[in-house]
């Protein structure tokens, strides 16, 4: 549109797409952002089953599987367990929480 200098909107309806390297993507209509609003850092793994898989095997129990040496995730990712492009993803929306805060 001319006014917010974005495209115009032109989804009728909600389409769910599954994605080859697994997980889904879905186009709603009236979104043309993306909100965290109340997920914290330490909820954010439970949105990727693929974290939880491996996440009782980390040696710290508050891992957030970002910084923290010896991360058993990390170590999956590396080993082609878990999805490069979903860990990086996780990352980036984790960095985007912590930025949020107000502390």
């Amino acid at each position: 549109s001319d006014k917010l200098k974005r495209g115009r909107h032109t989804t009728r309806h909600a389409e769910i797409f599954k994605l080859g390297f697994g997980g889904y993507a879905v186009d709603t209509p009236g979104f043309s952002s993306f909100e965290l609003e109340g997920i914290d850092e330490y909820s954010l793994k439970s949105y990727y089953p693929e974290i939880v898989k491996y996440d009782d095997g980390c040696k710290f129990l508050d891992c957030l599987h970002y910084k923290e040496p010896g991360c058993v995730i990390k170590e999956a990712v590396n080993s082609d367990l878990i999805s490069r492009v979903r860990y990086n993803n996780y990352i980036k929306l984790l960095e985007q929480i912590k930025e949020s805060k107000p502390y």
